[in-house]
């Protein structure tokens, strides 16, 4: 399953990842989106692979994925040593989802859903899903996402490393000095400006900082 998550985040997240110390960072912008893709793959509703969940006291040590499109051909007087080596079998459902995902049928096969079969709380199955993510990634907020790729990509080497909370602060004090600065450069184009005081520009640059974060104010990075 981690090549399948793995795989899937650089084909959505393209741009959006990099690489620090050994923890792969993503932005938090593709979220729901890979939320969405981790939710249709343990439902088995993905057109290219099926869910096998671990069942570690039969053998099947990990969360698991078949790739649809790989088959392995074995010869006939084979199969009888295959099956008396199987540890564990599908349900007749499953078997029959399988089978329909392979085929190419044009019918769907109605298989429970993980949600609430296997797991009957919706909040207990969101964990689940955001938990299989939060395995494999470090989530960024997208707001400074650009700070920390361009740290990660220019310590010098030799330098040493910083911790990840170090490069996500430092990436956080370079988007407020950015935004700080948009909003003194907005207060400036006032400036100068018939009937406008002093007081005003101060009332402006109180009520730019006022409106939250200002990163995502002004839509940083920009």
């Amino acid at each position: 399953m981690d090549t399948v998550i793995k795989r899937e985040v650089e084909k959505q997240a393209s741009g959006k990842l990099c690489e620090l110390d050994g923890d792969l960072l993503c932005s938090d912008k593709t979220r729901e989106r890979l939320s969405q893709f981790v939710t249709s793959l343990i439902n088995n509703n993905s057109k290219e692979h099926f869910f096998l969940k671990s069942v570690p006291e039969k053998g099947l040590e990990s969360d698991s994925c078949t790739f649809l499109h790989l088959s392995i051909a074995i010869k006939s007087e084979h199969y009888d040593k295959c099956l008396r080596a199987k540890r564990i079998q599908l349900d007749n459902v499953f078997q029959s989802k399988l089978g329909w995902l392979v085929g190419n049928l044009y019918s769907r096969v109605g298989t429970p859903d993980y949600f609430p079969t296997a797991v009957s709380d919706k909040g207990d199955f969101n964990a689940l899903v955001q938990g299989i993510l939060e395995g494999q990634l470090v989530w960024v907020p997208q707001g400074i996402f650009r700070d920390v790729k361009d740290l990660a990509k220019t310590r010098p080497e030799g330098e040493q490393k910083a911790s990840l909370e170090q490069v996500l602060e430092e990436a956080e004090k370079l988007a407020k000095d950015r935004a700080e600065k948009r909003v003194d450069n907005l207060v400036e184009l006032i400036r100068g400006v018939p009937g406008i005081t002093i007081q005003d520009q101060d009332k402006l640059k109180q009520r730019l900082r006022s409106k939250g974060d200002l990163r995502n104010y002004f839509g940083f990075p920009s």
